[in-house]
C-alpha cells in the first residue's frame, strides 16, 4: 500500500509538471473512439462552462482538448 502511495504521488506530479492536467483533469485525452470523444467533450464543458455542441465543434476543429479550450476561452 505504501508503495502504490508512493507510485501515485510521482505519476502525479510527473502528469503535473508535464502540463498533461487542467485543474484536476488530465486532459491528455486522445479521442481515438467514441467513449473517449464524449470524455473529452465532457471535459471541454466542464472547463469552460460550454454546452455539448460547442465543445464538440471545438474538438473538431482543434483536435485536441487544451487547444479546444483555448479556442472557447477566446470567444
Amino acid at each position: 500500500t505504501a508503495h502504490k502511495m508512493v507510485l501515485n504521488i510521482l505519476t502525479t506530479s510527473a502528469m503535473i509538471k508535464t502540463g498533461k492536467v487542467m485543474g484536476n483533469l488530465m486532459i491528455n485525452v486522445r479521442p481515438t473512439n467514441q467513449k473517449l470523444r464524449l470524455r473529452c467533450i465532457r471535459i471541454i464543458c466542464e472547463l469552460t462552462g460550454c454546452d455539448a455542441q460547442t465543445a464538440e465543434q471545438a474538438l473538431d476543429a482543434h483536435g485536441d482538448i487544451r487547444a479546444a479550450v483555448k479556442a472557447i476561452g477566446q470567444q
